[in-house]
């Protein structure tokens, strides 16, 4: 009789049909290997998951549409086995999928691998499927590193090797080197001519390619950010760059030491491959370095290592009610006879596209942050701090109570590394060296985690209670200056979710970090 019903994952990395296929073909192996388990399992349609283009390693698993269906699925006990054709498809972060298991584990689920030979049901599975994961981690880094060879060794000969061909070009079929796209060729020497010869900025020229109906090559608005990256883009005259940045895993975790996000951060190198002349350029040298002293003279390169929050507090805060996109600083002269400058929050998208992109929004910042001040200041005045003391009696219980499953973790690494060491025979020399490597950094990225949240607790025993913090707020805004900005920005980021402005004189909606009852 057919009453335990099984989940398939697959997952690939990429869009290109051939991976399109491998989850189909992973698919057709699991349920082929489902048979074999016995009557009592089943599957259907429904409980099949997959994700396609969705890196394993830069991409958080919730971040996943069909990952994190499977998730809801789960919690609703749809079903009680997960088969997968091996742990990579889950992920080739080890953290991350150490969590997985966990969860899985919670919730009463089986899980298999068909290829690793993990079953979650076998008693002393999970230290298998650690040392598993880890040296399927290593061999994405292993993989990551043979495919960035081979793509340098390729650029050195002209070789265009990124899969985003730039505007203006196509990639012959033959010989993967760029020829001149003569649709689009010609929008990228009115934009060097207007920019170099006619003197006309970013704005500028993206208003007028949209409003003459030019849009980039995948249908879209071109924005500021298009038109900076054409005229910085060595391409245009006939060269090949690679490898001039690379990527690495970036994580970010909350007060509480959680993780909440996982990306790709481009970090630069010192050895780029670049070939001059690889293919035939559509701006004349002289012209394309005429427009690089052009943009350093305008300051156009912007320095994203230094926002400027301090002068604007609510960027990254404030959204535009028309479009929902976050909104950008400017500055206009108070009226044309006076010297003195006005500073505005204006929609990001107009500032990127024009009308074209959205009718716009924007407002004075002063009266903005003002009002904004003012109804802080009022709720804070009103706050039950009897009910804040509460909440931070819960959080220092929190706080420990994490430091201490991190620690229990970190003595589990440790006893399996002494495991480990004791059974080295079992292990190839270099699959060993390898694996204790990663434990090693788990154990150091615990210690720096652990060191973290302690910090927080340190902070959190000695304030008492978030009524401190609060009531310390309540006091930094009696004693602050409209007119310091930085400060501020400090009460802001404190205090303020997400702001939401409807034209120039309403708040359409405040969203607070705190319930203010």
């Amino acid at each position: 009789m057919k009453n335990i019903p099984v989940a398939i994952y697959a997952r690939v990395s990429t869009g290109k049909v051939e991976q399109s296929e491998s989850t189909e073909h992973q698919i057709s192996q699991l349920t082929a290997h489902l048979k074999s388990m016995g009557e009592e399992y089943y599957t259907e349609p429904a409980l099949h998951y997959v994700d396609e283009a969705l890196s394993g390693y830069y991409t958080k698993m919730e971040e996943r549409p069909a990952f994190k269906r499977m998730m809801e699925d789960a919690k609703e006990g749809k079903f009680k086995v997960l088969l997968l054709r091996e742990i990579s498809r889950v992920g080739r972060d080890d953290e991350e999928n150490l969590r997985f298991v966990n969860r899985f584990a919670s919730l009463s689920i089986r899980i298999k691998s068909l290829h690793d030979g993990f079953d979650s049901s076998v008693p002393g599975s999970e230290l298998g499927f650690k040392v598993k994961n880890m040296i399927a981690q290593i061999e994405s880094e292993r993989i990551s590193a043979r495919v960035s060879a081979g793509m340098r060794e390729k650029s050195k000969k002209g070789v265009w090797v990124s899969s985003m061909v730039p505007i203006g070009y196509v990639r012959d079929k033959e010989t993967k080197k760029l020829i001149i796209d003569e649709a689009y060729a010609p929008i990228i020497r009115d934009i060097f001519h207007w920019y170099v010869i006619e003197k006309r900025g970013t704005p500028t020229i993206c208003e007028l390619l949209n409003q003459r109906g030019d849009r980039t090559k995948n249908g879209k608005l071109f924005v500021r950010s298009h038109i900076r990256q054409i005229i910085q883009n060595p391409v245009y005259i006939g060269c090949v760059v690679y490898g001039s940045k690379r990527a690495k895993l970036n994580r970010e975790y909350d007060e509480k030491g959680n993780l909440i996000r996982k990306n790709q951060k481009f970090v630069k190198t010192n050895d780029p491959i670049v070939v001059e002349d690889a293919h035939s350029s559509i701006i004349d040298k002289s012209i394309f370095y005429k427009a690089q002293e052009i943009m350093k003279t305008r300051g156009s390169i912007i320095d994203r290592t230094t926002p400027r929050r301090a002068t604007y507090p609510l960027i990254g805060i404030v959204k535009c009610g028309k479009c929902g996109i976050g909104m950008v600083t400017s500055k206009a002269l108070k009226s044309k006879k006076s010297d003195v400058y006005l500073r505005y929050y204006r929609c990001g998208n107009y500032h990127k596209g024009g009308k074209a992109a959205c009718t716009g929004v924007a407002i004075r910042a002063d009266k903005l942050e003002n009002e904004l001040f003012t109804r802080l200041f009022h709720h804070l005045s009103a706050l039950d701090m009897q009910h804040m003391k509460s909440q931070g009696k819960a959080e220092i219980r929190t706080l420990e109570s994490k430091v201490k499953r991190m620690e229990t973790d970190k003595k589990k690494l440790e006893k399996k590394q002494t495991d480990i060491a004791l059974r080295a025979d079992l292990f190839a020399g270099e699959v060993f060296e390898n694996t204790m490597l990663a434990l090693k950094r788990q154990i150091e990225n615990l210690d720096q985690r652990i060191l973290a949240v302690r910090g927080q607790l340190n902070e959190m025993c000695s304030k008492g209670e978030n009524t401190l913090l609060l009531s310390q707020l309540l006091e930094r805004m009696k004693q602050a200056s409209l007119d310091d900005l930085q400060a501020l920005r400090a009460i802001f980021d404190e205090l303020i979710e997400k702001v939401v402005v409807a034209d120039s004189q309403t708040i359409a909606l405040v969203n607070y970090k705190y319930r203010f009852e």
